[in-house]
């Protein structure tokens, strides 16, 4: 029936009986608020997306139809309908449908009542539980970490039966898009009052694409796509995705709020930046209107730093934000002293306060999270993971300020060190990707393990620089012993086997809290009450196949406390 109906279409598109260029016909669902309900504005951020990428690509679209989940999905694959969305890949529907590019990340989180304990999932966390998944919903993550410790996985037909059972206790959590649960959670009025929280856990693991998609049974399939990926690509490149996004997030009204200005020193495109930018947006609230500008100070030469300081002092002026977020030391250093009336909250610094920035600890309107990923701390626990012991670790490490700054503060000038269980470190500094070659490929290894740090800006025997991915996959390709990292999204298949990483998204959490103290109190806290505090959290996170490949397995314990990935 369905592949009859497909034969029809064809005929008639090459007959000329249908237009090659007809309206694009869309279905998509409700209740997955913000992304696509009927009762919403233009029926959702998603539903608006994909209509401006359709029509910036000069391609119209027939009115979006909503009908139930299921009934869409079987009718796009039917040939009812030409395309579908938001969806997240998974591989049952690849069997069936071709994917565009990602209308947008979302973060998948883990919903607990308030009385839950911690702030962070781990797996041993999920021991015993019973964790709520709607029927229909993707369970791929779910499915992976059941194979670390044992959870009870409930479906019932919708979300908001899966929040009505937390309330009652019938589940400890619930699994779903971190909008998606708070808005449910505000449009139910049964649960008026409901105290909960939600869990972090790192940032590969929680990011999900949404996407269009298309039958692969019809004939049209790539055509839709290619149209629909140009027009995206058209928005991402121009701003304009951006504006709508922060448009249909923040209605009217949002002019009387606040403003919150977040400075960062790196490219927008870093997943460290945007994580941070995420986890104080989300702590903070919806209460202020958000502002931000990067420095992009690792791909500018100090030249071209001025200009860039300059104009985001400007734009701070004319602003009058209530609180100014610095993120990293290169923005504290170049833009920190120059602000004067507005609370200064920074984060993800790796210099110390008395050599480095004075003028912060001076001040009564500066406080801050310190971030501090120990280089002897991380080998402890990368050991104490894998049962390993009095190891010799050679430390790769960039010669960027960032890396810089965090190696003196922790060893001063010492490259050698032995610490407190016998192990054995020795650190080495280069920018260029030939000597970390050099390194790697040394006949007679003195070490155990590699840490690698501060990769993001080697360059290469002309100067120009390596992409840390590359600098990654190269290193896993020719290091014949196991490589561990401080940074996340290095970790994986063909990368590097694991460690313990620091989190954006937690950095940024803990900066918001640090503001919002600020903010009610009006004033900093003490020295003795964190004014300068240090980052609350870290996480273990391996790779299985490096493991594997390396011949390393995590430790009873250990396996109820790291996440892996692929």
């Amino acid at each position: 029936m369905r592949i009859g109906r497909w034969i029809v279409i064809l005929l008639l598109v090459s007959s000329g009986g249908v237009s090659a260029e007809a309206p694009v016909r869309l279905v998509t669902g409700s209740d997955y608020r913000p992304y696509s309900d009927v009762t919403l504005e233009a029926g959702g951020l998603a539903t608006l997306l994909v209509q401006k990428a359709f029509e910036s690509a000069g391609r119209e679209t027939a009115a979006v139809e909503f009908q139930p989940w299921m009934r869409g999905l079987q009718e796009t694959q039917d040939g009812h309908f030409d395309a579908t969305f938001p969806y997240a890949e998974t591989p049952e529907r690849r069997q069936n449908f071709l994917f565009s590019q990602p209308i947008v990340e979302v973060e998948e989180a883990f919903f607990a009542r308030q009385s839950f304990a911690g702030d962070i999932l781990i797996p041993g966390t999920l021991s015993g539980k019973h964790v709520c998944r709607p029927t229909g919903y993707n369970t791929e993550l779910l499915k992976e970490l059941t194979q670390q410790v044992q959870f009870v996985i409930e479906t019932p037909p919708t979300l908001a039966q899966c929040f009505s059972m937390l309330k009652l206790g019938r589940v400890d959590l619930v699994f779903i898009n971190r909008l998606v649960g708070s808005y449910t959670v505000q449009a139910m009025p049964e649960l008026t009052g409901f105290e909960y929280k939600v869990l972090n856990m790192p940032d590969r693991l929680s990011k999900v694409g949404l996407h269009l998609i298309v039958s692969k049974d019809n004939p049209s399939a790539n055509q839709v796509l290619e149209v629909f990926n140009r027009g995206l690509e058209s928005l991402k490149t121009t701003g304009r995705l951006d504006q709508i996004i922060a448009e249909y997030m923040h209605p009217s009204g949002a002019e009387d709020n606040p403003v919150a200005f977040i400075v960062h020193s790196y490219r927008s495109e870093l997943s460290w930046v945007i994580h941070q930018s995420e986890g104080i947006r989300q702590t903070l609230g919806e209460g202020f209107r958000y502002r931000e500008f990067y420095l992009n100070t690792r791909q500018l030469p100090e030249a071209a730093y001025q200009p860039r300081v300059e104009e985001v002092i400007r734009q701070i002026q004319a602003t009058h934000p209530q609180v100014v977020f610095i993120t990293d030391d290169n923005a504290l250093r170049l833009v920190g002293p120059f602000i004067d009336k507005s609370w200064v909250v920074f984060g993800g610094v790796n210099g110390s306060i008395r050599e480095d920035f004075p003028w912060a600890a001076a001040r009564n309107d500066v406080a801050g999270v310190l971030e501090r990923p120990l280089v002897a701390r991380s080998v402890v626990q990368i050991q104490s993971a894998l049962g390993l012991s009095h190891s010799r670790v050679l430390v790769l490490a960039g010669t960027d300020e960032t890396t810089t700054r965090m190696i003196h503060e922790e060893f001063g000038d010492q490259r050698v060190r032995t610490l407190p269980d016998g192990s054995s470190l020795r650190i080495e500094q280069s920018s260029s990707f030939s000597e970390w070659q050099n390194w790697i490929e040394k006949k007679e290894k003195e070490w155990d393990f590699v840490l690698v740090m501060g990769n993001m800006a080697l360059v290469d025997s002309k100067g120009q620089r390596v992409a840390e991915l590359d600098v990654a996959r190269w290193i896993h390709d020719h290091s014949d012993q196991p490589v561990f990292t401080i940074h996340e999204q290095q970790i994986g298949k063909g990368l590097f086997d694991g460690g313990m990483v620091v989190s954006g998204r937690l950095m940024g959490r803990d900066m918001a809290d640090l503001a919002r103290q600020v903010l009610k109190e009006g004033k900093v806290p003490s020295v003795f009450d964190g004014r300068f505090r240090v980052q609350s959290e870290g996480l273990m996170l391996f790779s299985q196949s490096g493991l594997r490949q390396r011949g390393l397995s995590l430790t009873e314990r250990a396996q109820r406390s790291a996440f892996l990935v692929d």
